[in-house]
């Protein structure tokens, strides 16, 4: 949950490189690029879960949208 919360505070509080680069926020894309989606997700929604049971549910209408939280932390 700590690596959820350090990303968003990288995207909400943005601060450039003071090296000469081609990109200034290098870090922050690197971060984006590297951060483990899908574990983030079951986290939070573990979480979320924790203090109100079964508020964040598996949708198992198998509509082209729905994707599976345990399937997207395998990649």
């Amino acid at each position: 949950m700590t690596k959820t919360i350090e990303l968003r505070n990288k995207i909400v509080h943005l601060k450039p490189i003071k090296e000469e680069t081609n990109t200034k926020y290098k870090d922050v894309y690197r971060s984006l690029l590297r951060f483990n989606y899908g574990y983030s997700l079951k986290t939070v929604r573990d979480y979320i879960n924790y203090f109100e049971p079964n508020l964040i549910e598996d949708c198992n209408c198998g509509n082209e949208y729905y994707y599976s939280i345990d399937n997207l932390s395998d990649k």
